[in-house]
């Protein structure tokens, strides 16, 4: 909104995302390595606060009308450098913190607390923006940082760093390369865990451009010009009120054992309300469909999480969640061939084709991967530490 308000161009729009993309692919293994070597109460801090102060920035530029479009240029990548430590760090920070029979409840209530932020946070920074405005606003976003990095302060020190790869000795360049070949080498060992990472690309890369577009299906297929705002906002809302339900409902899938399953149902069932929707023309029919996406679509991003976590060892977990967080530098891509054919074909359409190409691609994905489709995890004893408590016991 502060970009298009001072350039009044979408070409701004663009740059912007470009800008913070383009860092991730180099950043993400990177911070990899390092939430791996360093305390991971550290790094959140660190990111906490240097966001903080970030937006107090911005904030104070645009209330004092100083503000121009190469500070936002600037910030962009920043933000998707800090984005690139905070993702895998607090990924991480779970298993660390809850036990592994309890991983599955507890991944499920963090991505439904993260459902709830993405619907109830746009509002109220429109409102906070309706208000006061975009200055004040920035200011306020810097508190919430702020209030994160003080609340944060409470984790434990001690069973949030993982084990160097490299020896101590060795150059920074050096043990680098150790440490991310030990990464590599990690990944071609558990041949299982690729596969995970791969078939989790597959769903956000719709379900963001899905968000992106909502707007368009609510001017040219649900409503108009004068009522678009608002039912963008509800069929935003249902997908997020879906994504809930799914969160928790998965809080209880730890007790099921067959975890392929479950991908495939949340992944199908996905798929299935995505092309629903497109051809949907009433509104309240439309809506259900949605919620039925973001169930299956939770369902699916906790099962995939929580098995991956299961599997992966503590000292190469922030590294393997780095890679999980370069996912967010591919889900640009599917905007741009979208957006041609969403102009040339309408939303409906666009969306029912590629609802139609991923659901054959899933199906062969699926096919020719017999130990994704017989994932079988037996629940774990109930008697087992985390690595919290295991170290505060020592």
């Amino acid at each position: 909104l502060v970009v298009y308000e001072i350039t009044n161009t979408a070409s701004s729009l663009a740059w912007m995302t470009v800008a913070a993309v383009v860092v991730l692919p180099f950043m993400a293994p990177i911070a990899g390595v390092y939430v791996d070597r360093l305390n991971k109460r550290t790094i959140l801090l660190f990111t906490e606060v240097f966001s903080t102060f970030l937006f107090l920035g911005i904030g104070i530029l645009i209330v004092s009308g100083k503000v121009e479009f190469w500070h936002m240029l600037v910030t962009a990548p920043l933000f998707s450098i800090i984005f690139a430590f905070f993702m895998p760090a607090r990924q991480a920070l779970v298993p660390a913190l809850v036990p592994k029979h309890k991983l599955a409840n507890a991944l499920a209530l963090t991505m439904g607390s993260n459902t709830v932020t993405q619907m109830v946070g746009p509002a109220i920074v429109g409102l906070s923006i309706f208000l006061t405005d975009h200055g004040i606003t920035m200011l306020i976003v810097a508190g919430m940082f702020g209030l994160a990095s003080i609340t944060d302060l409470r984790l434990p020190k001690h069973g949030m760093t993982g084990i160097r790869d490299s020896d101590q000795s060795e150059s920074v360049l050096r043990s680098f390369w150790i440490d991310l070949s030990a990464l590599i080498d990690y990944l071609r060992n558990n041949r299982l865990i690729p596969l995970l990472l791969v078939f989790g690309m597959v769903l956000p890369l719709i379900n963001f451009p899905l968000q992106q577009f909502m707007v368009v299906f609510a001017e040219k297929t649900f409503g108009g010009p004068d009522s678009k705002d608002f039912i963008a906002g509800l069929l935003i809302s249902m997908l997020g009120v879906g994504s809930l339900i799914g969160a928790l409902i998965s809080t209880n899938s730890d007790r099921f054992p067959h975890k392929g399953r479950l991908l495939m149902i949340g992944s199908f069932t996905a798929i299935i309300a995505l092309g629903l929707f497109s051809i949907s023309n009433d509104l309240r029919i439309a809506i259900i469909f949605l919620a039925l996406m973001g169930f299956g679509q939770m369902l699916f991003q906790v099962t995939n999480n929580s098995s991956i976590q299961r599997i992966v060892e503590n000292n190469m977990l922030g590294r393997v969640m780095s890679v999980v967080s370069l996912q967010w530098s591919l889900l640009p891509l599917g905007i741009i061939p979208l957006g041609f054919a969403i102009d040339r074909f309408g939303p409906g359409n666009s969306f029912g084709v590629t609802a139609l190409l991923l659901f054959v691609l899933l199906a062969v994905m699926f096919f020719f991967t017999p130990r994704i489709r017989g994932l079988y995890m037996k629940p774990l004893k109930k008697i087992e530490l985390s690595l919290v408590q295991a170290e505060q016991l020592i």
